[in-house]
């Protein structure tokens, strides 16, 4: 399978309801987390939890550079691997896994807090 282009987004009604629920500000940040990460990685599951992440540990974080650049430290398209590695067993699905992403997100960003 041959990576997706860079800056290429699928899936446009995530986005839509993405702008409907959270508003232009917030989805842009999504775009730019992500592009500051891996920008072949702009997937719906991708979108969603990066987006749970920002809601839940930066919904008023005014800084939004600062937020930006923690993001290029870490390796988006690695994250969402070992997110489907975790979140579909060989028996059935343990979990979505734009919420297992979302989980390994904070603990990638975290490590590089607490250190």
């Amino acid at each position: 399978m041959e990576p997706r282009p860079s800056n290429t987004i699928y899936r446009g009604r995530n986005i839509a309801r993405l702008l409907r629920r959270y508003g232009q500000d917030h989805v842009g940040l999504i775009f730019r987390c992500i592009q500051a990460s891996d920008p072949t990685c702009f997937y719906s599951d991708v979108l969603w939890a990066v987006s749970r992440y920002l809601k839940a540990h930066h919904a008023d974080d005014a800084d939004r550079q600062r937020v930006i650049k923690r993001f290029s430290g870490i390796d988006l398209s690695g994250i969402r691997k070992a997110a489907t590695r975790a979140a579909m067993g060989e028996g059935e699905h343990m979990t979505k896994r734009a919420d297992a992403m979302a989980v390994m997100i904070w603990m990638e960003l975290d490590k590089g807090e607490a250190a």
